[in-house]
């Protein structure tokens, strides 16, 4: 069976919120990627993207699947949201295992990728061509998740924002998985390296904005010789902030961890912080219900 990718009137026409701003430090020669937010920018995807559908990245992706099943147990055939879904190896590990996927994602060309993934998997995947700030689809979803700390992208009032249209989207009971990146990760910066993936030389430099709670990371692509450089910028939450922001929404039965599966400790040293909540089966309403 094929990935569909549909561009379906699933999101709503709110305005896009405000996003962190691109700011780029080019080396000599490199053409720098603008955009109002620096996650908005097509080109950046462009340029992940061989990285970012590599077969290496499948296999770790099972692992990841298989955790997240351990920790959150959604029914068997149950409906998976793939938030941000990238290049789709976590969507397309879901169905594999039986479960119904959603995966959004407003990169065409990932997109493109993950329907590929999906045919030479065997399996069927919704994918949408979509800006997952704006999704929508009420009580629709089993599990929710969003992972590879696509949820830290944006400013404070857009996580609180997608937090509550995340808990509108789970059925009551479901499961929530926030994938982000640890409070260890502050000690990153300075940091620099250089690595050769998807057949293209990726630099990056790092610095940690302690005033904000952002890791910004520079990135430069260079294939065939024309290098390409991009600033990222992510929140790295604390475990107290997180979880509060989800008690805020409306979820229940919130914690934290270092592992996808729910085990592992957290602390201020951990690089990843994932936390794990559910929208409470009662259908009562309250003040953080609505979006």
């Amino acid at each position: 069976m094929l990935a569909r990718i549909a561009r379906p009137g699933l999101v709503n026409d709110a305005p896009r919120p405000p996003a962190f701003r691109a700011r780029c430090l080019p080396p000599k020669g490199a053409e720098c990627a603008r955009a109002p937010g620096w996650s908005d920018d097509d080109r950046l995807w462009d340029a992940l993207a061989p990285a970012l559908a590599a077969p290496a990245r499948r296999a770790v992706a099972d692992t990841e699947v298989a955790a997240i099943l351990e920790a959150t147990r959604p029914p068997s055939g149950g409906r998976v949201l793939d938030l941000g879904c990238g290049a789709g190896a976590h969507a397309v590990a879901f169905a594999a295992r039986g479960f119904r996927v959603t995966g959004v994602d407003r990169s065409a060309t990932l997109l493109e990728a993950a329907k590929r993934a999906a045919a030479e998997a065997g399996v069927e995947v919704e994918l949408l061509h979509a800006d997952f700030r704006t999704f929508s689809r009420p009580a629709a979803f089993d599990l929710a998740c969003s992972l590879n700390a696509s949820f830290a992208y944006f400013d404070d009032a857009t996580h609180r924002r997608l937090l509550r249209l995340l808990r509108r989207a789970l059925r009551g009971g479901g499961s929530l998985v926030l994938d982000t990146l640890g409070e260890g990760r502050a000690a990153w910066s300075g940091d620099a390296g250089v690595h050769e993936l998807g057949g293209a030389r990726h630099a990056v430099r790092r610095a940690f904005d302690e005033s904000r709670g952002v890791l910004r990371e520079e990135w430069t692509v260079e294939r065939g010789g024309r290098p390409e450089t991009f600033l990222c910028e992510q929140r790295l939450f604390t475990a107290a902030e997180l979880t509060r922001l989800a008690g805020e929404a409306g979820f229940a039965d919130v914690r934290v961890s270092s592992t996808l599966d729910g085990t592992g400790p957290y602390d201020a040293r951990s690089l990843r912080l994932v936390l794990l909540a559910q929208r409470p089966a009662s259908s009562g309403k309250g003040p953080s219900q609505g979006v």
